[in-house]
């Protein structure tokens, strides 16, 4: 005897596409360097405004982290780069790479540890 399906199983299945559906809008989206030629293809999925965090990742330039902030704007996100805090020589050096990710359209950033054993300066 074949299953068939209730009212119930329909009406569940209608539920669970919301549901999946409302977290794909609300999760947050993650990208690399790599990521940014498909940023306008992505906007068949994603409505623009949305928060995008762009990792930085080991032996990744911050000219080529800035470049994503640029990019990630101009497509009609919100970028947020990860900032690998053990990365920061000093004071200095953080004020004007934070001033020149605020240039290139980022407005919050995400800043970690990262993954590195020793850090260039005091953080």
């Amino acid at each position: 005897m074949m299953y068939q399906p209730t009212q119930l199983d329909t009406v569940a299945s209608e539920l669970t596409h919301a549901a999946i559906s409302d977290l794909a809008h609300r999760a947050s989206i993650e990208i690399n360097v790599q990521d940014v030629p498909q940023l306008e293809a992505s906007h068949a999925l994603l409505g623009a405004g949305r928060r995008m965090y762009i990792s930085h990742l080991p032996r990744q330039t911050w000219e080529a982290s800035i470049a994503a902030c640029r990019a990630v704007r101009d497509a009609g996100y919100e970028p947020i780069p990860h900032i690998p805090v053990r990365l920061l020589s000093d004071e200095r050096f953080s004020d004007d790479l934070l001033a020149q990710m605020a240039d290139a359209g980022a407005r919050e950033a995400l800043l970690l540890a990262g993954d590195y054993p020793q850090a260039a300066g005091p953080y």
